[in-house]
Order: structure tokens, then sequence, then C-alpha cells
């Protein structure tokens, strides 16, 4: 035992302890996701194989963030190429 560096075996215990911190949060932050995550993913495949998302609420409300989105970037694009030739 005496070739043991002491620091060593002590960086080993902090590490473990760390890494068992990390894998409990891990697991409960999986754990809450999953419980966002499956019933959404559910859902949506239901939704998808039911035809919903052609023509319908669903996909009226999609396309309306789809296209608030790209509207939003094309302004930005366009203050940043401004900006960018102004100065």
């Amino acid at each position: 035992m005496s070739g043991l560096d002491p620091a060593l075996v002590g960086e080993l215990v902090v590490l473990l302890l760390l890494l068992g911190i990390v894998w409990m949060v891990f697991r409960e932050f999986l754990r809450v996701v999953l419980k966002v995550i499956v019933p959404v993913a559910i859902l949506t495949g239901l939704a998808v194989w039911l035809g919903y998302l052609d023509e319908t609420l669903v996909g009226d409300a999609l396309t309306a963030v789809g296209e608030g989105l790209l509207t939003a970037i094309r302004h930005v694009a366009e203050w940043i190429a401004s900006v960018a030739l102004s100065g």
C-alpha cells in the first residue's frame, strides 16, 4: 500500500463522488424529461397517423409558427446586412 500516492487516492475519491452526483442528477433529469417527451411523442405520432397535420387546425398552427420564424430570421438577416454595410 505504500506505493500509492495519497493525492491520487484523494482525487479518485473526489472523482467517484462527482460521478455519483452527476449520475443522480442525470437520472432525475431524464425522469422529468421522459414524463414530458413520451406523451408529446405519442400525441404527435397519433396526430400524424390520423392525418390531422394535413390541412387542419394543427397543420395551420404549425404553418403559422414556421412562417413567423422565417419572417423573424429574414428581418434579423436584413438588419445584420444593413448594419454591416453602414459600418
